[in-house]
Parts: structure tokens; C-alpha cells; sequence
């Protein structure tokens, strides 16, 4: 039997949530961005043409929407994790997770556009 995956991509989902070091960020919020990669086994999906057997996107997006704002954080790794873990646990065939998070407005004296994270996770049976 042939197993196939696919990975969607969600790009630039924004969010404005309540994390950072500062107790201010904390009190405040502020802006983010979120891209995310999703790898699942399409092969049931592919077989049925039916949504039901696939990552939904517009579910996904939800989710990490919810996990996002829902707990409040001092570091990016810290977010990343708990919605890399929040995806893994609602979607059962996926396979790894990749998640960008950009920092649009980060209190510190430089100029620049943002600061980004990126996180790969494997679900625990893949292997590298």
C-alpha cells in the first residue's frame, strides 16, 4: 500500500494576543503573524474526497487561533509549543507541524519589521 502526505501551508494568520518578557506586552498585547505547515497522511482523504477525512483548514486555523490567545506567555518558544501541541492532540493524522510566529511590535531601540520563530515537531512515531 502506497502512503501519501501533503502539507498545507497557512500563511500570515493574524493574531493579537498577550505575550512577552515585559509585564507591559503582558498587560497590553500585541500584533503577531503566524504561518504554519501542516504534514498529515492524505491517503483516506485522498480515497474518500471528503473533508472529514482531511486536515481541515478552516478547523486548523481555529485552533491555532484558540491556542494562541487562550494562555498568556513570556517566550515565542513557549507559544510555539503549547500550539504545536494543541494541533497534535485535535489532529490525529498529522504527521509534523512547522510554525512561524512573528513579533510585529517588539519594545526594544532597533529598527526592524519583526522578530520570527520557527518551530519543526514531529509527531512522536515519525522519525527524521
Amino acid at each position: 500500500m502506497i502512503m501519501t502526505s501533503t502539507c498545507i501551508r497557512i500563511l500570515g494568520i493574524a493574531l493579537y494576543a498577550h505575550h512577552g518578557v515585559f509585564d507591559a506586552e503582558q498587560e497590553l498585547g500585541g500584533r503577531y503573524e503566524v504561518d504554519v505547515e501542516l504534514v498529515y497522511d492524505t491517503t483516506q482523504a485522498e480515497r474518500s474526497d471528503d473533508v472529514r477525512d482531511a486536515v481541515n483548514y478552516a478547523s486548523a486555523i481555529a485552533h491555532i487561533t484558540h491556542a494562541f490567545t487562550s494562555e498568556r506567555f513570556r517566550l515565542l518558544e513557549a507559544v510555539a509549543r503549547h500550539v504545536s501541541d494543541h494541533l497534535f492532540a485535535v489532529f490525529p493524522a498529522l504527521m509534523s507541524i512547522t510554525l512561524r510566529i512573528r513579533k510585529l511590535h517588539v519594545p526594544v531601540s532597533a529598527a526592524f519589521q519583526a522578530i520570527e520563530i520557527e518551530r519543526k515537531a514531529l509527531r512522536a512515531e515519525q522519525s527524521l
